[in-house]
């Protein structure tokens, strides 16, 4: 047996380790999640990536981190379930956490989306 073969399984379990999770991975969550800080956490960080036309870019790991660049230069589309996702996430956190922000941030996004 060669050392590639041997590997292989030890580099795809790194790989998939190592892939984030998209907004509708959390979206069968229970409303008390949505209540608590990992959510915030990721609310915030999809707001950081909304763009000044309203939406998202696609493929992009938005619930992973805070966006720090410049969104003049965020490519936004509905495209493979870009921006759809982060509406259902923030209509959860909305719905559960009644913070206006998540509200204004939602109809920017359908406003982008009609």
């Amino acid at each position: 047996m060669t050392y590639r073969y041997r590997l292989t399984p030890v580099l795809l379990l790194l790989v998939i380790t190592s892939v984030e999770a998209r907004p509708k991975d959390y979206l069968k969550r229970p409303d008390a999640w949505f209540a608590g800080e990992e959510a915030e956490r990721m609310g915030t960080n999809i707001l950081s990536y909304q763009s000044e036309l309203g939406g998202w870019p696609k493929n992009v790991e938005t619930t992973a981190g805070p966006y720090s660049g410049d969104r003049k230069k965020l490519k936004p589309t509905y495209d493979n379930r870009a921006t759809t996702d982060e509406l259902r996430f923030l209509a959860r956190l909305y719905n559960v956490t009644k913070n206006k922000t998540y509200r204004d941030a939602f109809d920017r996004g359908l406003n982008y989306v009609l």
